[in-house]
């Protein structure tokens, strides 16, 4: 998931922004599997392990995983998992439902796919299914104590919410 925007300060030049989204924020497992079940068409394809993660600090803002574990099924005894790592950083502005951010540095990284076939690891030969993840520009937003969710249009789907909880 990549998030590429512009950002933003008052007339006076001071930040400026909702309050309401600074902090850190977190996508656990089971909503990060959710979400991947409904952007990647790949059957079988499950999150077993890991979370997506949200800071904002000011202005800046971070939107990384260290490392979540994709999983694809191919029969009972028969699976390839891999690990997408990806850190975007860069300045945002959130104001009256609306966020904007601007992407100054961005890495991915999916590992190399590992297959397991009837209790044996195999090299799984090429490079195996590589995933992007994007989402708008200026996307619009709801945020609570508790809740951050982000829209994102889908060519397809409609509009897909991407729900974070409030991390202390």
């Amino acid at each position: 998931l990549v998030f590429l925007l512009s950002a933003c300060s008052l007339p006076d030049g001071t930040p400026s922004g909702d309050p309401c989204v600074q902090g850190n924020w977190v996508m656990p497992t089971g909503d990060l599997d959710i979400l991947m079940a409904t952007l990647v068409p790949l059957p079988n394809l499950r999150v077993t392990a890991g979370e997506l993660l949200m800071s904002f600090d000011s202005e800046a803002f971070s939107y990384l995983s260290y490392g979540f574990i994709l999983h694809i099924d191919m029969d009972e005894e028969q699976w390839m998992e891999a690990t997408a790592s990806f850190e975007n950083t860069g300045t945002f502005f959130a104001s009256e439902g609306e966020i904007t951010f601007s992407s100054v540095g961005s890495e991915s990284e999916i590992s190399s796919w590992t297959g397991y076939d009837h209790g044996e690891t195999i090299t799984v030969p090429g490079s195996g299914p590589q995933l992007t993840f994007t989402l708008p520009g200026t996307t619009t937003y709801r945020c609570s104590d508790e809740y951050l969710e982000l829209d994102s249009p889908h060519p397809t789907l409609g509009t897909i919410v991407y729900l974070f909880t409030r991390r202390p």
